[in-house]
């Protein structure tokens, strides 16, 4: 897997392309594996870039992590969509769309502005966030877990956590039961 810190301003269809050179090479039937050089052919993973709020940076994520994820839906590819796991709280509320309010931040096809530590625009103007709000609700070491979160949330980390150990899961087997 690829893994973005931030995906604003990176060249989105070099990444794919790098993405699938080595998915010819070393994923199934791949180049390097009926040659010999490997045995195992290799399970490659996309990312999408987390949320990024500001009306440049949000419109362009937006359109390079669609871009991502329907390149992943053409090619069958597996896909760890950092943006969506970003868009949710564990409730399943969806904090993606919305109105912007009379702040310096701008939206995009309906956003909220959402940034990677949680944060949105509130209806009525401010700025809230999904994370805090569900954490002050919820029970700590049974409902989430403090951790260190580079610029964002712990709660954020724990649900990027679990779905990566899901994702690693079913690549290995498991069924999801």
């Amino acid at each position: 897997m690829w893994s973005w810190c931030n995906i604003y301003g990176h060249d989105i269809d070099k990444y794919l392309t790098n993405m699938e050179a080595l998915i010819s090479e070393y994923g199934v039937n791949g180049t390097k594996i009926k040659d010999g050089t490997r045995t195992v052919p290799v399970t490659f993973v996309f990312m999408t870039g987390h949320t990024n709020a500001g009306s440049t940076e949000n419109e362009w994520t937006f359109e390079a992590n669609k871009k991502i994820r329907q390149h992943c839906i053409d090619n069958e590819r597996v896909l760890f969509d950092f943006f969506d796991i970003e868009s949710y709280n564990p409730d399943g509320s969806y904090f993606g769309d919305g109105e912007a309010n009379q702040s310096n931040y701008g939206t995009y096809n309906g956003l909220k502005d959402l940034e990677d530590d949680c944060s949105y625009n509130l209806s009525g103007g401010g700025r809230g966030n999904w994370a805090s709000e569900w954490r002050n609700a919820h029970q700590e070491n049974i409902d989430w877990y403090n951790c260190s979160s580079a610029h964002s949330d712990a709660l954020n980390a724990n649900m990027k956590a679990y779905a990566a150990w899901w994702l690693w899961a079913r690549l290995a087997g498991w069924s999801g039961q």
